[in-house]
């Protein structure tokens, strides 16, 4: 049975093919073709993609806290507005327009407002963030 793409029909000449090719092999030769054809990197190149791997490592650990204190923060405030896992809760505090409001009270202010209608006590979850982002 043929397996790697070759064909066991007769040709037109009524010979079994000669040539057995498989798709491994075409795509090897489409590879290599693009390889020769393509012109070398120049110094510059090579400097901006090393730039680019460079930035990428360094904000991993900067982006890996925004996604912890985000999470933190989704499931205080399902508590808060006391929702199902499926439900969505109808605020959305975005951590930078809260970085850029300041310091302390304007940021303190910032978070109330923005929850102004939750009943629960929010005095601590609004503490809680604060000290979180602090770290960003």
């Amino acid at each position: 049975m043929a397996t790697t793409g070759e064909s066991r029909r007769p040709n037109s000449t009524g010979q079994p093919p000669l040539v057995k090719t498989s798709s491994q092999d075409a795509a090897r030769k489409v590879s290599m073709e693009l390889n020769s054809s393509s012109k070398p990197m120049s110094p510059d190149d090579k400097t901006k993609k090393r730039n680019i791997h460079v930035t990428a490592k360094y904000n991993r650990k900067q982006m890996r806290l925004r996604l912890n204190i985000e999470e933190w923060m989704d499931g205080q405030l399902r508590i808060l507005y006391e929702c199902e896992e499926d439900e969505d809760y109808p605020v959305e505090i975005d951590i930078d327009a809260l970085l850029e409001e300041g310091e302390g009270l304007n940021r303190y202010k910032f978070v109330a407002d923005i929850i102004s209608d939750v009943r629960k006590p929010k005095e601590t979850f609004i503490k809680e963030l604060l000290q979180k982002i602090e770290v960003l």
